[in-house]
């Protein structure tokens, strides 16, 4: 019997026989852990739009349990990348011939990064109790920082 050799992402412990597909999922962490630790951002219309339409919980579990944006329906399904674009009125960038458009690795790419900002963008909204447009900088303050607006 032939064995399918295994790749595994060192942060999460996905596992695939595809060695692209957990490169993919390192990047992932990667990506993440820049986007969450900057301490500059701008925040956009297209992130109060997906922030708008966000999928919000409460999940009951620990102690108390707590408010979530649902991980695997963010934006109401499990095709995230549709919900963007379609949140976002614009169409995915590969035809395919039927009158259907999908998504180029790169727009992918750049729709992932665009949710994960929305954590940031989130923090800021909250921390300031204004959802708006604009710049802004986070502070050395405590455990996350204290954000403030530097330019509209």
């Amino acid at each position: 019997m032939l064995k399918r050799m295994m790749f595994m992402c060192e942060e999460c412990g996905f596992r695939s026989d595809n060695q692209e597909d957990v490169g993919r999922c390192e990047q992932y962490h990667k990506d993440m852990e820049r986007i969450l630790q900057c301490t500059e951002f701008e925040i956009t219309q297209q992130h109060l739009k997906l922030l708008q339409r966000q999928n919000v919980k409460f999940r009951r579990s620990g102690e108390y349990g707590g408010t979530e944006i649902d991980p695997k329906r963010p934006y109401g399904n499990s095709y995230v990348e549709g919900d963007i674009l379609e949140i976002l009125g614009i169409q995915g960038d590969v035809d395919e011939g039927d009158g259907s458009y999908s998504c180029s690795e790169e727009l992918e790419k750049r729709l992932f990064h665009l949710h994960a900002e929305t954590a940031v963008a989130l923090q800021i909204c909250m921390s300031l109790l204004k959802f708006e447009t604009g710049k802004y900088e986070r502070k050395p303050d405590w455990i996350m920082g204290k954000w403030v607006k530097t330019q509209h």
